[in-house]
């Protein structure tokens, strides 16, 4: 399997996000979810698309002011390892830089480790726990700082 190229979403992929979306969360967004978010300002929303123009993975994110929360981001199973990941968090870190963003804020499930190797690996750290913030798992609080902010 090649690189993944990423692309705008495009609800005409919807069908496959939701796929990688129930088969990836145990509390997954619905699609009118994904839909609504497109019309949010300040929201980012992208595809990896794999050689055969099929959904590998996708990503979700907003800015507010100078900060990002990163807000979904998926991986379909077979493509995972692969460098679908890596490829959705350098459009990120990407869109990230061009918007002057000085942090990235996520959430993870504390037994999510191949997301939370990815977000280490990124960059991230651990700031803080939500004890039970995925119903009985909890949710580790990562940030990336990505640049000084603007002096008050």
């Amino acid at each position: 399997m090649g690189k993944t190229r990423i692309s705008e979403f495009d609800t005409k992929y919807i069908d496959q996000v939701m796929e990688i979306e129930n088969s990836s969360f145990s509390v997954p967004w619905v699609e009118k979810g994904f839909t609504e978010e497109l019309e949010i300002p300040g929201s980012f929303n992208f595809l990896a698309l794999d050689e055969s123009d099929n959904v590998a993975g996708y990503i979700v994110f907003r800015l507010l002011l100078d900060e990002i929360h990163l807000l979904k981001i998926a991986v379909k199973s077979d493509q995972r390892r692969l460098g679908t990941g890596m490829n959705l968090m350098e459009k990120l870190l990407k869109v990230s830089t061009s918007k002057n963003a000085y942090v990235i804020y996520l959430e993870v499930s504390a037994v999510n480790m191949p997301a939370i190797s990815l977000y280490k690996t990124t960059g991230f750290v651990e700031t803080g726990r939500r004890y039970k913030y995925y119903g009985e798992e909890d949710a580790l609080n990562m940030e990336l700082i990505l640049g000084s902010r603007h002096a008050l």
